[in-house]
């Protein structure tokens, strides 16, 4: 439905994807409602018992050091890293000095960044490419371990939290994209954070602090820059939660604040984006062969490359 430039591509098979993609959210949202509400009645009824608050640290140090040696099996690996998707035609661009927005301008220059880093210090482009997999180990890793405490706050067992553990290790899904440079691993990130910011806000703390209103406005901004088809997504998003705040409205605002916070997000989120694709030329996004050659001798080293 959504096109890699950001247009809305109305294809054939739009009536079906957006029904689809509507039961799909609602199947998994009553799911986990249902788990929620199983897990509250089995601590209620003491079926599982919870992790003592005193305990959070030693589960959650042992769930960093496992998910961190699961990251370092792929990473190793694959080192420097898997360089795939679009990578070539937008590291391309930074050689060439000629920008596009066909691919999140941000984030092809985030890739340029750490390029660079590689090639122009330490003389190996590949070294650079292991640099922003790392980046990316400790964004993913800083997340999901904000999701295991926040089983931990809600009361969960260590069976629920063992097998939480053993899913954010074993699945291979993970692994592979933190050590991929593609701006859907980041995407994954800044929405992963969102919902869990989301669940902390509304089930858990029932408020919204400074302190997460400043993550909610960058688990936002994360989704729309990090890819073109972001601020849809965000748009729906704003509009569900409009709906909500105003059915709220006389009950509780914690609705209307999350709903003021995404809005100024998504406002900030634009006018960077616009500011920062003026601030290069547009031009065509394809690559030509030696233009690819340069970039694989790069990251393999067999080559010292130089600031083109």
């Amino acid at each position: 439905l959504l096109s890699q430039n950001g247009s809305v591509n109305w294809g054939k098979n739009w009536g079906f994807v957006i029904a689809g993609t509507s039961v799909f959210g609602i199947v998994i949202g009553a799911a986990s409602y249902m788990l929620k509400q199983y897990v509250g009645k089995c601590i209620q009824k003491k079926t599982l018992k919870n992790i003592e608050a005193r305990h959070y640290y030693k589960f959650l140090l042992c769930f960093v050091i496992l998910v961190l040696i699961s990251y370092c099996i792929v990473w190793f690996t694959y080192f420097p890293g898997i360089c795939s998707y679009d990578f070539f035609s937008q590291v391309t661009q930074g050689i060439k000095n000629e920008y596009s927005s066909h691919h999140p301008l941000l984030h092809t220059l985030l890739i340029e960044f750490f390029w660079s880093l590689g090639y122009v210090y330490w003389g190996n482009a590949g070294l650079g490419i292991a640099a922003y997999c790392v980046f990316q180990m400790i964004m993913s890793l800083s997340v999901f371990t904000y999701g295991a405490f926040l089983l931990l706050r809600g009361g969960c067992s260590r069976i629920v939290f063992a097998i939480a553990t053993i899913f954010s290790c074993a699945l291979p899904l993970h692994g592979f994209m933190v050590c991929t440079v593609t701006k859907d691993s980041l995407f994954s990130v800044f929405f992963l954070l969102f919902v869990l910011l989301m669940i902390d806000i509304v089930w858990m703390d029932k408020k919204l602090s400074i302190k997460k209103s400043s993550f909610l406005l960058l688990a936002s901004s994360g989704i729309m820059v990090m890819r073109n088809n972001g601020k849809y997504a965000m748009l729906i998003a704003i509009i569900v939660v409009l709906v909500k705040a105003y059915l709220d409205r006389k009950k509780d605002r914690i609705w209307s604040k999350i709903a003021a916070t995404m809005v100024i997000s998504f406002v900030l989120s634009l006018v960077l984006l616009k500011t920062v694709e003026n601030a290069y030329d547009e031009c065509s996004n394809s690559a030509n062969s030696s233009c690819c050659e340069y970039i694989s001798g790069c990251i393999n080293g067999r080559r010292v490359c130089g600031v083109v």
